[in-house]
């Protein structure tokens, strides 16, 4: 089942800087065909293509609220949410981005883990990405109780406990979807785990900037994801050698 989320607040649009054309769409919390991780996976990888630009938010940005954290456990902090994260550029940080078809690329996901961690009653990292099949550490740095809670459509779902600092589970998603990762004790924490097909994808960094290398030679699409602002494609054309440059604009009202 697919599940499509329209964003309420906010009007999508996409600045390609020497790509033609602009395909839009908002898809949040659904099934994808897509793309991969944050350390670099064991497949098979043989073009020297490459995609970089930046993230950006144009407009104003909504306000990130104060938590005030109480229940969480002694000496802890007041936290700020994490759902639309703009700097003073307007760099937009945590869409996914990556490629969608080219050249069918060969190999296994990687065997490295990747690490979804607890710190003081948040979700660290806020948005991870990983390929399918790659394993997945969920883990407790707090000295309280948390329960992990999720609802996948093509994943298993999951809600177990964690009573301490230190512990840890290990998961793995078979099927490609963005899961939405909660606590029910803690209501406030949230976390995306991106799961995606292929290595061509990234996350964009804290000033919007974002980097896909090693790109075989091809026609693809380009897509980038938002929790809050949504899905945006565009095709693209790789060569040999060439950078790609483009930048990815969200605009809010």
């Amino acid at each position: 089942m697919r599940v499509v989320v329209k964003p309420k607040l906010w009007v999508v649009g996409v600045v390609l800087s020497g790509l033609i054309g602009l395909g839009m769409g908002c898809d949040r919390g659904s099934a994808q065909d897509n793309s991969s991780t944050s350390a670099r996976p064991t497949t098979r990888l043989t073009g020297d293509g490459i995609v970089r630009g930046r993230v950006v938010f144009e407009g104003t940005p909504p306000e990130m609220r104060t938590i005030a954290n109480q229940p969480c456990h002694d000496g802890s902090t007041p936290l700020k949410e994490q759902t639309v994260l703009v700097d003073q550029n307007g760099g937009l940080q945590n869409t996914v981005v990556y490629l969608e078809g080219g050249p069918e690329i060969g190999g296994s996901p990687p065997s490295q883990s990747a690490l979804l961690d607890q710190i003081n009653c948040q979700y660290v990292p806020h948005v991870l990405l990983v390929q399918a099949g790659q394993p997945v550490r969920i883990r407790s740095s707090d000295p309280t109780l948390h329960n992990v809670h999720y609802d996948p459509q093509k994943n298993p779902p999951a809600n177990f406990g964690m009573t301490g600092a230190g512990q840890e589970k290990t998961v793995t998603f078979k099927s490609a979807e963005w899961i939405h990762v909660r606590c029910d004790v803690h209501p406030w924490m949230s976390a995306w785990i991106a799961v995606v097909k292929t290595p061509l994808a990234t996350l964009s960094a804290a000033d919007g900037t974002f980097q896909i290398e090693r790109i075989p030679p091809g026609q693809y699409k380009l897509v980038s994801w938002h929790e809050r602002l949504g899905r945006q494609e565009q095709p693209v054309t790789i060569g040999e050698g060439k950078p790609v440059e483009l930048k990815v604009t969200y605009a809010g009202s």
